[in-house]
């Protein structure tokens, strides 16, 4: 098996869902693990990287870039097509290495209906996932039913996705 570089906003000891299906999927496959989470959880013989939080969106980002330019890998694994898509793909692109991104959720629907947040900032993280998705290689999404909307809103060629439910074997 290759080398993977996984990235993941969330890591251990933070507890929310993509946190928990990268700690466990990196046990299983080896890999590195680049996170926003500071003083991630180590695990035996994975290499964790965490990105500093501080300076804003755009200096993460291009932190986030750099480690990915940087990390000797033959596929880039993102976890989700907003925080951590944006600098996949790109890096991806730059080094010619394949893009898997899993999509669990559209922020764009959840800032308008959960935080109330303006149309522009909803606008601006629809196109960052529309040129994400995109790009991307291959979309893995846990549940069919959002395998089809997204590949609907976004007009994905479904040949590009899987669905793989959330359970590591």
């Amino acid at each position: 098996m290759g080398k993977i570089v996984i990235i993941t906003p969330i890591f251990p000891p933070e507890q929310r869902g993509p946190a928990t299906y990268c700690f466990e999927l990196c046990q299983k496959i080896p890999s590195v693990v680049i996170t926003f989470t500071k003083d991630p959880t180590p695990i035996k013989n994975i290499k964790i990287i965490s990105i500093p939080q501080s300076g804003g969106l755009f200096i993460r980002q291009v932190r986030l870039l750099w480690q990915i330019i940087n990390t000797d890998c033959d596929l880039i694994y993102a976890q989700g097509a907003d925080v951590c898509g944006f600098a996949a793909v790109i890096a991806g692109k730059l080094l010619h290495k394949p893009v898997v991104i899993k999509f669990v959720g559209d922020l764009s629907i959840e800032l308008k209906r959960d935080f109330k947040k303006g149309d522009l900032l909803a606008k601006f993280v629809e196109l960052v996932t529309f040129v994400v998705l995109r790009l991307a290689d291959k979309i893995i999404f846990p549940a069919r039913h959002l395998q089809d909307s997204i590949c609907e809103k976004y007009k994905i060629d479904k040949n590009k996705t899987n669905v793989i439910y959330n359970a590591v074997n």
